[in-house]
């Protein structure tokens, strides 16, 4: 399921995070947070912070996460220096 910002919320994202992590923890992937969708605010950043809590709470921290920016950027732009971030990841643009 492809998340928008009106589907998740800090509220929210936690619960579902330790959901996914939960259901997919003896599965060999790796957790991309972010699917297009900047990091505008601290809302925004809440919103990922407490996604990224869930799937480490659910998955007991087995899997690396990393989060996918929107195209011509890099994750280093919008949460270089979040706890939760294992590996910068880059996009080139899309025509």
């Amino acid at each position: 399921m492809r998340l928008r910002p009106g589907n998740l919320h800090a509220g929210n994202a936690r619960v579902y995070g330790a959901w996914l992590g939960k259901r997919y923890r003896e599965q060999p992937i790796l957790w991309i947070l972010g699917g297009d969708w900047p990091v505008e605010n601290d809302t925004h950043r809440a919103i990922w912070r407490a996604l990224a809590a869930g799937l480490h709470a659910g998955d007991g921290g087995a899997h690396l996460m990393t989060y996918h920016p929107s195209g011509g950027r890099s994750s280093a732009e919008f949460v270089h220096n979040e706890d939760w971030l294992d590996s910068i990841k880059s996009r080139a643009g899309t025509r």
